[in-house]
């Protein structure tokens, strides 16, 4: 979870109502804010469709503790909030709705809640919270730099936003095509990012504006330039994605070659023109650079590695340790098909801890993994993405795991005869 000041973000939204400029910083801090989790996706598209927030960032800014819940209460009282507020269609329930989850994420604690009344409305927020995230989590959406939101399931196939120098287009079979119009004009356009980003058990591929193509996994997120200009060419990703890179031989009249980088949790991927995949989920204990074909140079503060193809880069994921122990870069050779098998419909493990496994199962079939006893051991087997839950649940057990489905959880019990 990102750890960005309730004011920072309250400013920021209200600048974007009102349309007011915003600097690289602020956009990149609002856009990191909206993609680590969909709730505040939701948020921020609530806040968007609606002008009458001003007056309530007002009051969170002013921190009237006593004003905020008198004029959120009005408004839930005004609409007869009940636990199936957000599933009604009309603005005023909406609002009111948002209103709620608004107040109960960017405030916090402040609420104090004493009264019968109270313990109410605080316990609809909760369930109006969660069906919020639940709706979000199965949409892939792009974010564009104005602050609007595309669902790619629901939309249309053809051009769907212009941004800056790009149309944007989508397919028939649903890959995001940026078409950059000028080569010569991105220089003299601002620079603006957009963001695409996956549920649980969804993948997408986008053609980004220099001819690059990516494949994105589930529970993931690229943030990204509409054009590519200056001198480099900067993505950042959340989560794993599986990258072919245009070679750029630069704007016309210039020689140089315009590199391409990948910014994934403080490990940075430099190429020029490559076939390679970067595993960078928060939840993992390392993050993997699996190269196919070219060469990248793979940085983790000081430490430095060129990796050739066949080669995969493993660098620590702890965000909890010091500097220096996050810098190694550890290099092995054998583990591509592996790495790569998520982008050809299946799941590939050698010789993998149980608990990897479970997670990668998680985020390819949306299910949450809730562990009664902690499992042991290792997997080795092939799974493809089509095969039914039921019948992955089958083959863990097979391998010794005591798993039972519950609903949409997967819960694992202790081994049998233990």
């Amino acid at each position: 979870m990102l750890k960005i000041q309730n004011d920072t973000i309250v400013k920021l939204l209200r600048k974007v109502i009102r349309k007011e400029a915003i600097t690289k910083e602020e956009q990149k801090t609002l856009d990191d804010w909206r993609t680590d989790s969909a709730h505040h996706q939701n948020i921020f598209d609530d806040v968007m469709k609606e002008a009458r927030w001003e007056n309530d960032l007002k009051l969170l800014l002013a921190r009237d503790e006593k004003a905020i819940w008198n004029n959120i209460l009005s408004k839930t009282r005004e609409s007869h909030v009940t636990a199936k507020v957000v599933e009604s269609k009309t603005s005023r329930y909406n609002y009111a709705a948002a209103a709620v989850l608004l107040g109960a994420v960017l405030i916090g604690s402040i609420f104090y809640l004493r009264s019968g009344s109270h313990k109410e409305i605080a316990e609809t927020t909760v369930s109006a919270e969660k069906k919020s995230v639940g709706r979000d989590e199965e949409r892939a959406y792009l974010a564009l730099s104005d602050g609007s939101t595309i669902y790619l399931n629901a939309a249309k196939n053809g051009e769907l936003a212009r941004e800056g120098n790009s149309r944007i287009n989508k397919l028939k079979d649903g890959e995001l095509v940026y078409d950059a119009a000028n080569p010569a004009l991105p220089d003299q356009l601002p620079l603006t990012f957009n963001i695409l980003s996956t549920p649980r058990a969804t993948q997408y591929k986008i053609t980004l504006p220099d001819g690059s193509r990516v494949w994105l996994n589930a529970a993931s997120s690229l943030r990204f330039p509409s054009s590519f200009n200056g001198e480099e060419r900067v993505v950042e990703l959340k989560g794993e994605a599986y990258f072919e890179i245009a070679p750029s031989s630069g704007r016309p009249g210039r020689q140089n070659r315009i590199p391409f980088s990948v910014k994934a949790n403080g490990m940075s991927v430099d190429v020029l023109g490559t076939h390679f995949n970067v595993m960078a989920y928060r939840e993992e204990s390392e993050m993997k650079t699996s190269l196919l074909q070219g060469s990248v140079r793979v940085s983790n503060g000081a430490n430095v590695c060129l990796l050739k193809p066949g080669q995969q880069a493993q660098v620590v994921n702890d965000l909890s340790l010091p500097v220096r122990p996050r810098r190694t870069i550890q290099v092995v050779t054998g583990r591509n098909d592996e790495a790569i098998a998520w982008k050809n419909g299946f799941l590939r493990f050698k010789k993998a801890d149980i608990s990897t496994v479970l997670r990668q199962i998680s985020r390819s079939y949306k299910v949450n993994i809730v562990y009664k006893s902690q499992p042991h051991g290792s997997f080795s087997g092939i799974i493809s993405l089509k095969t039914p839950i039921q019948e992955v649940i089958e083959v863990l057990k097979l391998s010794g795991v005591n798993v039972v489905l519950d609903g949409n959880n997967l819960v694992i019990h202790e081994p049998t005869g233990a």
